[in-house]
C-alpha cells in the first residue's frame, strides 16, 4: 500500500500500524457495540479499519506538515533529549542503529513533534474552562460512569494445590486453619501463619463483583459482614474468606469527579478545533493512494 500526502509518502509501516491497532480496539466491542457500528462480518470491520486508519494517517500527516512551515527554531537541548529518550527506548545506540534509525530521523522527529505541540496550543489557546453547568450536564448525561458497584471488603486463608501440594495436603492444612478460626482464633493470626497468601494477614481489601473468579465471588458475596465462609475450592486452591464490610452501589459525588469531566471537556472541545482545522487543510490536500504498490 502507498499513501502520498500532498506529494510526501507516508511513513512505512504508518498505515498497516493504523489499521491494525483499530482492529484489535474493534475486537474488543460488546456485540451490541459491534452492531451499532455496523459490523456485522469481519470483512466490514476490516473494510472500517481501513477507512478509518487511513484517513487518520492522512490527518497527522496534515497536522505534521503544517506544523512544520513554523521558522521558530526549536531549543537544542530540547531535541537532544527527545533524542537520548528515543536511543535509550531502543535499549542503546547500538540497538537503535541496529533497528534501522538514525540520529538525524530521530532529530527531524523531535523538531516535528514540539512544532505540532507549538501549533496544537496556538490554536487551542482560546478554549476557555468548562462552566459549571456544562459539567453538571455531562455528569448528568454520564451518571453510569460514576457508579460505584456494590463490594465488599474481604480477606482470604489459602493453600494452594499444584506440583509440590497435593489436593490432599492442601485440603488437610485448610481444614487445620478452618479449625483454628471455629475455635475463636483471630483471621488475620490465622492467615499469617497458614495461609499461601499471607500478606496483611490476607486482606484482599475492596472489591467489586468479577475481579475475583466466579466461584470466589459467588461464596464472598453470599456472606454477611462478619461472616466466615465454608471451605471451597477454586483453580487456585482451597479458600475460606471472610467478610468485613459491604457497600451498596453509589454514585460517586460530583464534586470527587469534577477535575476528571473537566479534563475530559477540555478534551473534546481540543478534539473538535483541531478536527475542524484539519478539515480545512483536507479539503485543499491532494491525496493519493495505492492499495497495490508495497
Amino acid at each position: 500500500m502507498k499513501l502520498t500526502v500532498n506529494g510526501e509518502e507516508a511513513p512505512q509501516g504508518a498505515l498497516e500500524a493504523e489499521v491494525s491497532g483499530l482492529m484489535g480496539r474493534f475486537r474488543q466491542l460488546s456485540q451490541e457495540e459491534a452492531q451499532n457500528f455496523g459490523f456485522t462480518t469481519r470483512e466490514s470491520m476490516q473494510q472500517r479499519a481501513a477507512e478509518w486508519g487511513q484517513e487518520n494517517v492522512v490527518e497527522r500527516m496534515l497536522l505534521r506538515q503544517e506544523a512544520l512551515t513554523d521558522d521558530e527554531p526549536v531549543p537544542a537541548d530540547t531535541v537532544q533529549k527527545a533524542v537520548d529518550a528515543a536511543v535509550e527506548r531502543c535499549g542503546g545506540k547500538e540497538k537503535f542503529e541496529e533497528d534501522g534509525f538514525t540520529e538525524a530521523e530521530a532529530r527531524q522527529d523531535a523538531e516535528a513533534e514540539v512544532k505540532i505541540e507549538r501549533l496544537i496550543n496556538k490554536l487551542t489557546a482560546h478554549i476557555k474552562p468548562a462552566k459549571t453547568k456544562e459539567i453538571a450536564e455531562f455528569y448528568r448525561k454520564h451518571r453510569d460512569r460514576f457508579r460505584i458497584p456494590d463490594s465488599i471488603n474481604a480477606a482470604h486463608i489459602l493453600k494452594h494445590v499444584n506440583e509440590e501440594t497435593s489436593k490432599d495436603e492442601a485440603r488437610v492444612a485448610i481444614e487445620a486453619a478452618k479449625a483454628e478460626l471455629d475455635s475463636g482464633t483471630d483471621f488475620a493470626d490465622v492467615a499469617t501463619r497458614l495461609s499461601d497468601a499471607p500478606t496483611d494477614g490476607g486482606n484482599l481489601g475492596w472489591f467489586p463483583p468479577g475481579r475475583m473468579v466466579p466461584r470466589f465471588d459467588e461464596v464472598a458475596f453470599g456472606l454477611e459482614p462478619g461472616q466466615v465462609s465454608d471451605i471451597f475450592k477454586t483453580s487456585f486452591g482451597y479458600h475460606v474468606v471472610k467478610v468485613f464490610e459491604r457497600r451498596s452501589e453509589s454514585l460517586t459525588p460530583l464534586a470527587d469527579v469534577r477535575n476528571v469531566i473537566e479534563r475530559e471537556l477540555a478534551r473534546q472541545k481540543q478534539d473538535e478545533v483541531l478536527e475542524t482545522f484539519v478539515d480545512k487543510l483536507r479539503e485543499k490536500a491532494t491525496v493519493e493512494f495505492d492499495p497495490s504498490e508495497s
